[in-house]
């Protein structure tokens, strides 16, 4: 089965305490190297203030192979009357809210170790809620709205994964969440799962060890993959979908990532991590406000809030562009329009 681990909340890289009193430290960090040890990928959906606080696991996670998505900047619920409550949803603030939360990994990723820059492509919301002002928030960020997919969802508000282990209750113990993990695994039989866990409390460094992990994955031949390798977003792009600086689309097994910059626009990347070298770039243009949209014609549009600004099309491999394929980069990082 494929399995999806996905942490929220996150990251938090600052001193804890668990329920009797005792100090743990770096919740997200012993994380990713759990995850490292295992040879495992996951998918982190950070809020941008925790993001300002511990702004070094951002580039570790994505030099590490994992997915850093959206969860918006303040994570406001307020019990039941914030932004993301079931009854108040104000558009204005919810978009600025995600835009925030971009903004600030943008930032973090670009001065960190990679010094490369990353926007988050994919959202999910506090406590999985969803809406039309939600929705139009994503459409106008160029995010992929988890939730729209309603993954396994059993009610309307409830969407985003499959199993829940509880790691938002401060008072759940890191056995009753590994409890509640191996039972869902085992009840679940070759149905892939998106596992929602958290990392801002000091239990769930102490759930998710690397034994823990290891046990698992061989217990019941789970194959751990990015949430977007489940939506079928991780590398491609439709007709009329596009890019914000930062965002990006790569190949299945890690290897090359086209990235939408400020600087140079479009950037094909080698693997390698910090020491990756640009294989393939467009013109200069710069400019803020600016996105990159795969039009029906096979080509892409640069464009601002003014109108458009460049047009061009990918040196690439295939037949003849169709309304409906999609740009796919392959293994081999060369270009490729496949009819869906």
């Amino acid at each position: 089965m494929k399995v999806a681990l996905t942490f929220d909340d996150g990251p938090n890289n600052t001193e804890s305490r668990t329920n009797d009193g005792k100090r743990n430290c770096d919740v997200t960090n012993h994380l990713l190297d759990a995850l490292k040890q295992t040879g495992v990928v996951a998918t982190f959906f950070v809020v941008g203030n925790n993001v300002k606080k511990c702004g070094d696991c951002i580039s570790k996670m994505i030099k590490e192979g994992h997915l850093v998505g959206n969860h918006t900047r303040s994570h406001w619920s307020g019990n039941g009357n914030g932004m993301y409550s079931h009854t108040s949803h104000d558009a204005s603030a919810i978009l600025s809210d995600i835009e925030g939360c971009n903004k600030d990994v943008y930032k973090f990723a670009l001065e960190g170790e990679l010094k490369r820059e990353y926007t988050p492509r994919f959202f999910r919301c506090p406590e999985g809620k969803y809406g039309k002002e939600i929705e139009e928030a994503c459409k106008k960020t160029g995010m992929v709205n988890v939730g729209k997919y309603d993954l396994f969802a059993k009610e309307p508000y409830h969407v985003g994964w499959s199993s829940d282990d509880n790691s938002w209750k401060s008072e759940i113990t890191a056995e009753q969440i590994q409890n509640l993990v191996t039972g869902t695994l085992r009840d679940a039989g070759d149905k892939d799962l998106v596992i929602l866990s958290h990392d801002h409390y000091a239990n769930h460094s102490q759930a998710w060890t690397a034994e823990f992990i290891r046990k698992i994955k061989n217990d019941y031949n789970i194959q751990f993959v990015r949430i977007d390798e489940l939506v079928g977003k991780r590398d491609n792009l439709e007709a009329g979908e596009y890019l914000l600086p930062g965002q990006a689309i790569e190949s299945l097994d890690g290897k090359y990532r086209l990235v939408f910059q400020r600087d140079t626009n479009l950037v094909l990347y080698l693997e390698g991590g910090a020491s990756a070298n640009a294989k393939w770039a467009t013109g200069q243009i710069g400019g803020v406000g600016e996105k990159a949209t795969l039009t029906d014609q096979g080509e892409i549009e640069i464009s601002n809030k003014s109108g458009l600004l460049k047009k061009f099309s990918f040196p690439h491999e295939g037949g003849e562009w169709k309304a409906g394929s999609r740009l796919v980069v392959d293994n081999n990082g060369k270009f490729k329009y496949q009819t869906l």
